[in-house]
């Protein structure tokens, strides 16, 4: 498996649900353009922001390659930090 391959196997599975799954697979797929870098991994996975001038925000997704569950929990790292424009810790910072 590569990341293109998940990437697609994520876009047939958004178009077979519907209700919160599909809004969760929607809103993950639409951050996908500003990770600059996937990095395969044997266990757990991380999203990692990269700082660029004017606040532009890239992002570096590692996870298990195969594994759509951990790319969508990556994924929502990502969207979350550019929803509410913090950092991936869950407090002011």
């Amino acid at each position: 498996m590569n990341v293109e391959q998940d990437l697609a196997k994520l876009h047939r599975l958004n178009s077979m649900v519907n209700g919160p799954l599909k809004l969760v697979i929607n809103e993950v797929l639409a951050v996908t353009p500003l990770v600059i870098d996937w990095i395969n991994v044997q266990t757990s996975g991380s999203a990692v922001c990269r700082y660029k001038p004017d606040n532009v925000r890239q992002y570096e997704v590692r996870y298990q390659f195969g594994n759509i569950g951990n790319l969508v929990h990556e994924l929502t790292h990502v969207a979350v930090n550019e929803s509410y424009n913090l950092d991936f810790i869950n407090y002011p910072n």
